[in-house]
Protein backbone atom coordinates (compact mmCIF):
# COMPACT_ATOMS: atom_id res chain seq x y z
CA UNK A 1 0.00 0.00 0.00
CA UNK A 2 1.24 3.41 -0.46
CA UNK A 3 0.31 7.23 -1.23
CA UNK A 4 2.70 10.38 -2.33
CA UNK A 5 2.73 13.55 -0.20
CA UNK A 6 1.35 14.15 3.04
CA UNK A 7 -2.08 12.20 4.40
CA UNK A 8 -2.79 9.35 6.80
CA UNK A 9 -4.04 6.21 6.77
CA UNK A 10 -6.31 4.66 9.58
CA UNK A 11 -7.03 1.41 10.87
CA UNK A 12 -9.47 0.23 12.82
CA UNK A 13 -8.77 -2.67 14.76
CA UNK A 14 -10.46 -4.86 17.47
CA UNK A 15 -8.64 -7.23 20.06
CA UNK A 16 -9.34 -10.94 19.94
CA UNK A 17 -12.37 -11.33 22.65
CA UNK A 18 -9.78 -13.28 25.07
CA UNK A 19 -7.89 -10.44 24.91
CA UNK A 20 -10.10 -8.65 25.77
CA UNK A 21 -11.64 -10.45 28.42
CA UNK A 22 -7.87 -10.80 29.96
CA UNK A 23 -7.79 -6.65 29.76
CA UNK A 24 -10.97 -6.02 31.32
CA UNK A 25 -8.71 -7.17 34.40
CA UNK A 26 -6.33 -4.95 34.31
CA UNK A 27 -3.54 -7.39 32.72
CA UNK A 28 -1.91 -5.29 29.67
CA UNK A 29 1.63 -5.99 30.17
CA UNK A 30 3.09 -4.13 26.89
CA UNK A 31 2.49 -3.71 23.36
CA UNK A 32 4.67 -3.35 20.18
CA UNK A 33 4.35 -2.04 16.93
CA UNK A 34 6.43 -3.81 13.88
CA UNK A 35 6.37 -2.67 10.08
CA UNK A 36 8.02 -2.27 7.28
CA UNK A 37 7.82 1.18 5.27
CA UNK A 38 9.61 3.80 3.37
CA UNK A 39 9.14 6.85 1.79
CA UNK A 40 7.29 6.64 -2.43
CA UNK A 41 8.77 9.08 -4.92
CA UNK A 42 6.67 7.60 -6.79
CA UNK A 43 3.38 10.27 -7.98
CA UNK A 44 1.26 7.66 -9.92
CA UNK A 45 0.16 3.62 -9.59
CA UNK A 46 0.99 4.38 -13.95
CA UNK A 47 4.30 5.43 -12.80
CA UNK A 48 6.73 2.24 -13.05
CA UNK A 49 10.00 3.84 -13.13
CA UNK A 50 10.60 2.73 -9.02
CA UNK A 51 14.65 4.30 -9.69
CA UNK A 52 17.30 2.10 -8.03
CA UNK A 53 18.24 3.34 -5.02
CA UNK A 54 21.17 6.07 -5.92
CA UNK A 55 22.60 9.60 -4.17
CA UNK A 56 19.68 10.99 -4.21
CA UNK A 57 17.76 10.38 -1.49
CA UNK A 58 13.68 10.72 -1.28
CA UNK A 59 13.10 11.11 2.68
CA UNK A 60 9.82 11.58 4.40
CA UNK A 61 8.04 11.18 7.68
CA UNK A 62 6.50 8.46 9.36
CA UNK A 63 3.87 9.45 12.66
CA UNK A 64 2.18 6.80 14.32
CA UNK A 65 -0.55 7.27 16.98
CA UNK A 66 -3.49 5.17 18.61
CA UNK A 67 -6.30 6.26 19.31
CA UNK A 68 -4.70 9.75 19.09
CA UNK A 69 -2.07 8.92 21.41
CA UNK A 70 1.80 9.20 19.68
CA UNK A 71 3.12 5.90 19.36
CA UNK A 72 6.37 7.00 17.40
CA UNK A 73 7.85 9.21 15.03
CA UNK A 74 10.60 8.24 12.73
CA UNK A 75 12.12 9.82 9.47
CA UNK A 76 12.00 7.34 6.36
CA UNK A 77 15.08 8.48 4.60
CA UNK A 78 14.66 6.87 1.08
CA UNK A 79 12.49 4.77 -1.03
CA UNK A 80 15.31 2.34 -1.83
CA UNK A 81 14.95 0.14 -5.20
CA UNK A 82 17.23 -2.39 -5.19
CA UNK A 83 18.20 -6.43 -4.67
CA UNK A 84 17.65 -6.08 -1.01
CA UNK A 85 13.91 -6.02 -1.65
CA UNK A 86 14.20 -9.53 -2.79
CA UNK A 87 10.41 -10.18 -1.55
CA UNK A 88 9.27 -7.44 -4.31
CA UNK A 89 11.22 -8.48 -7.05
CA UNK A 90 9.82 -12.18 -6.60
CA UNK A 91 6.37 -10.59 -6.88
CA UNK A 92 6.91 -7.89 -9.34
CA UNK A 93 6.21 -5.18 -7.40
CA UNK A 94 8.15 -2.05 -8.51
CA UNK A 95 11.72 -3.43 -9.09
CA UNK A 96 13.23 -4.57 -5.79
CA UNK A 97 11.49 -1.77 -3.72
CA UNK A 98 11.38 -2.27 0.08
CA UNK A 99 11.80 -0.64 3.53
CA UNK A 100 13.04 -0.18 6.87
CA UNK A 101 11.57 -1.97 9.75
CA UNK A 102 9.92 0.61 12.01
CA UNK A 103 9.50 -0.17 15.69
CA UNK A 104 7.64 1.15 18.70
CA UNK A 105 7.24 -0.49 22.36
CA UNK A 106 5.37 0.86 24.91
CA UNK A 107 6.38 -1.31 28.33
CA UNK A 108 4.47 -1.67 31.43
CA UNK A 109 4.18 1.09 33.53
CA UNK A 110 4.47 3.76 30.37
CA UNK A 111 1.37 6.29 30.65
CA UNK A 112 0.54 5.62 26.79
CA UNK A 113 -0.13 1.99 27.57
CA UNK A 114 -2.25 2.68 30.28
CA UNK A 115 -4.15 4.62 28.06
CA UNK A 116 -4.93 2.35 25.71
CA UNK A 117 -5.56 -0.24 28.07
CA UNK A 118 -8.62 2.45 29.24
CA UNK A 119 -9.62 2.79 25.59
CA UNK A 120 -9.56 -0.77 25.08
CA UNK A 121 -12.10 -1.40 28.24
CA UNK A 122 -14.35 1.08 27.20
CA UNK A 123 -14.44 0.60 23.68
CA UNK A 124 -15.07 -3.29 23.61
CA UNK A 125 -11.30 -4.24 22.44
CA UNK A 126 -11.66 -1.63 19.66
CA UNK A 127 -8.21 0.86 18.36
CA UNK A 128 -7.61 3.33 15.85
CA UNK A 129 -4.28 2.70 14.53
CA UNK A 130 -3.19 6.09 12.48
CA UNK A 131 -0.60 6.31 10.26
CA UNK A 132 1.07 9.67 9.27
CA UNK A 133 2.92 11.72 6.76
CA UNK A 134 2.74 15.36 7.36
CA UNK A 135 2.63 18.06 5.57
CA UNK A 136 6.07 19.63 6.85
CA UNK A 137 7.58 16.08 5.11
CA UNK A 138 5.80 15.22 2.29
CA UNK A 139 7.63 12.53 1.09
CA UNK A 140 4.78 10.05 0.98
CA UNK A 141 4.49 6.16 2.16
CA UNK A 142 4.67 2.77 1.30
CA UNK A 143 3.77 0.12 3.93
CA UNK A 144 5.42 -3.85 2.60
CA UNK A 145 3.33 -6.98 3.84
CA UNK A 146 4.47 -10.10 3.91
CA UNK A 147 4.75 -10.80 0.16
CA UNK A 148 6.79 -7.41 -0.97
CA UNK A 149 9.95 -5.64 0.26
CA UNK A 150 12.31 -7.27 2.13
CA UNK A 151 10.97 -8.60 5.44
CA UNK A 152 8.54 -11.33 4.86
CA UNK A 153 6.19 -9.58 7.51
CA UNK A 154 3.06 -7.65 7.77
CA UNK A 155 2.30 -4.67 9.51
CA UNK A 156 1.95 -6.10 13.39
CA UNK A 157 0.64 -4.47 16.60
CA UNK A 158 1.00 -6.71 19.34
CA UNK A 159 -0.82 -6.59 22.58
CA UNK A 160 1.25 -8.49 25.52
CA UNK A 161 -1.78 -9.31 27.93
CA UNK A 162 -1.51 -11.71 31.16
CA UNK A 163 -2.46 -14.91 30.78
CA UNK A 164 -3.11 -15.99 34.63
Amino acid sequence: MWGSGSGYLDYRLTAPATATALLRQGRLLGLSFVAEASAQARTSALDESAPQTDDWPRPSRLTVALDGAPLLSRALPDDPSDARGILSLLNGYHWGEYGDVVTATLPAGDARLAAVAATLRRAGGALTLRLAVPASQPGGLTLYGDAVGRVPAPLTLRLIVATS
